[in-house]
């Protein structure tokens, strides 16, 4: 009779342990389908890392650290060619979710399989800033990713004081259960895609209308064959579509709205240990960093800058500017009045604004990469 009552909780247990067992061996035993559950994740570091393993020549000139403004801002090809006389070959490392902790792993890992970059943009965001963030499951993936590639990075990343005890512990865990490491995409409530509802599906029913006119597959926007060519993103560039909420402007309120909320809204403090980490980590390496500034959407930049956070975050990166040497290019100065198709959301480029920004920025370190890379540099615009 006992046995009877507990039946189903004992099958369901042993249902569990099957299943993440086999889950657990399968994602070691066969990548492809560790790294198809990191893709369905958003963790887009094993894309990266086999676009620089197909590449004919892996020692790259300028290599780009940052999240996904980096992710969708950063247009190498458009970047190279707005170098003129010079040939530099760049790759964009920007990885949604990213964090100070992880550009730091990333680069030593880089460093130690494929040698030193000659420079390194490091992105500057106000969401960079933040000691223990709640959102640490896609980082910790992305360390995942690396500790999976490279056990040798085991005892720098445990050992290093400036990688959050959140994530050590989520790496520790997700050692044992594959189940766990990939609770987002198993779990009956997706907390994933609450996630995404939060910035894409939140839209008041005035928006909604237009939102569903401005979703349509079948109508080609002129940033098609941008979007496609493969050859485009090639160094890690993924361009990024407009969202339906930037269709109009009670659209982009609400996504500044929404946006202010998950990035900054929260925060009571910043900290600036982190980048001052990685920076001395580069200048340990002797490779000089350029710190770049997305640009956002005025709607946005409005917000933010009106929060008690926008004197702090601006007045300490111009003191480490100050203090670690290294140019600082706030790209939001070059942004022009009419952003009308630069953005896809209110934090995000469209291909348009990345090709545009890429241009702008190329402009800015021009004279700092000819130094970087041994040749006589003209005066250095930034």
């Amino acid at each position: 009779m006992l046995f009877r009552l507990f039946r189903p909780i004992l099958l369901g247990l042993v249902f569990f342990l099957a299943f993440n067992l086999f889950l657990t061996v399968g994602v070691q035993v066969v990548p492809k389908v560790r790294d198809k559950l990191n893709v369905r994740s958003d963790n887009l570091l094993p894309q990266k890392l086999e676009l620089l393993e197909a590449s004919p020549s892996k020692q790259f000139d300028v290599l780009f650290l940052g999240t996904s403004q980096t992710n969708n801002g950063f247009a190498t090809h458009a970047f190279e060619s707005a170098l003129p006389g010079q040939s530099v070959q760049s790759f964009n490392l920007g990885l949604p979710g990213s964090r100070y902790d992880v550009m730091l792993t990333q680069l030593d890992y880089h460093i130690r399989h494929y040698g030193k970059p000659k420079m390194v943009m490091l992105e500057a965001a106000d969401n960079l800033m933040e000691e223990n963030g709640l959102h640490y499951y896609l980082p910790a993936l992305q360390m995942r990713t690396l500790l999976d590639m490279d056990t040798q990075l085991i005892p720098f990343i445990f050992t290093n004081p400036e990688i959050a005890m959140n994530v050590k512990k989520e790496l520790f865990y997700s050692s044992f259960s594959a189940v766990y490491r990939f609770r987002l995409l198993v779990s009956p409530i997706s907390v994933q895609k609450k996630l995404t509802s939060t910035f894409e599906k939140a839209l008041p029913a005035s928006l909604s209308g237009a939102a569903h006119a401005n979703n349509n597959p079948t109508e080609a926007t002129p940033e098609d064959p941008v979007i496609q060519n493969s050859a485009f993103r090639a160094h890690g560039w993924h361009p990024k579509p407009a969202s339906p909420m930037m269709a109009t402007p009670e659209g982009v309120k609400e996504n500044a709205r929404l946006a202010e909320g998950f990035y900054f809204a929260s925060m009571d403090k910043l900290y600036f240990d982190r980048l001052e980490a990685m920076l001395v980590y580069c200048k340990q390496q002797d490779i000089p960093v350029v710190l770049v500034g997305w640009p956002n959407h005025p709607e946005y930049l409005a917000r933010f800058n009106k929060s008690k956070l926008s004197k702090d975050y601006y007045k300490g990166l111009r003191q480490i500017s100050q203090r670690y040497h290294v140019p600082l290019i706030d790209l939001d100065d070059y942004r022009p009045e009419q952003v009308d198709g630069l953005f896809a959301d209110v934090r995000h480029l469209t291909p348009k604004g990345a090709i545009l920004f890429s241009e702008i920025l190329a402009k800015q370190v021009s004279g700092q990469i000819q130094f970087s890379l041994g040749k006589p540099a003209k005066a250095n615009p930034v």
